[in-house]
């Protein structure tokens, strides 16, 4: 579609390209050396260059998988990083029938369902950080699938500069160091 696209992955496991039989969704892919990205990243978001400024952010099925904590962190993070008036996109696995998020790897449940919350705490979180609710749906009982698909939209409202401080805080507070680049 025209866009130029960097991907943002922190697994310690890499495939290298191309693709092999039994690739899932899972683990790093330099998308770059594919040819089908920009730049593509093994770390976490707060681990990149303060620049570049990005016109819009996408998570497929990540952020559900994410400690509420984490999940709070990068949504900051996600806000920090867009361009004000510009979308960020989420699509969320939901456990099916009810807006809990699906905190699960193959169908198992890997952690308390309260540890990671609901499709609405999400909503709630994305306008905490300077994120307008632009579109919501949630597609339910959609063929065999275990899950239910959630769509949130958001468009990016609030001055950058506050939530600049706010990573710098988190930084700091937490220990995190950064190399420089």
């Amino acid at each position: 579609m025209g866009h130029v696209v960097d991907t943002v992955d922190p697994s310690p496991n890499q495939r290298i390209w191309p693709p092999k039989p039994d690739w899932n969704e899972w683990d790093f892919l330099d998308y770059r050396s594919a040819g089908l990205a920009h730049q593509s990243w093994n770390c976490t978001l707060d681990q990149l260059p303060d620049k570049p400024i990005f016109y819009g952010a996408n998570s497929v099925s990540v952020i559900e998988h994410l400690p509420a904590d984490d999940r709070r962190a990068m949504l900051a993070d996600i806000s920090a990083r867009v361009r004000p008036g510009r979308l960020v996109l989420l699509t969320i696995d939901l456990v099916r029938g009810r807006d809990g998020l699906w905190n699960r790897n193959r169908g198992l449940v890997v952690e308390d369902p309260s540890v990671h919350g609901t499709f609405q705490n999400i909503v709630d979180e994305g306008e905490g950080v300077g994120l307008e609710l632009f579109h919501q749906e949630t597609v339910q009982d959609w063929g065999d699938a275990g899950v239910d698909i959630g769509l949130l939209v958001f468009r990016r409202t609030a001055p950058q500069t506050t939530y600049w401080w706010m990573r710098a805080r988190r930084r700091i507070a937490t220990g995190i160091q950064r190399s420089p680049t």
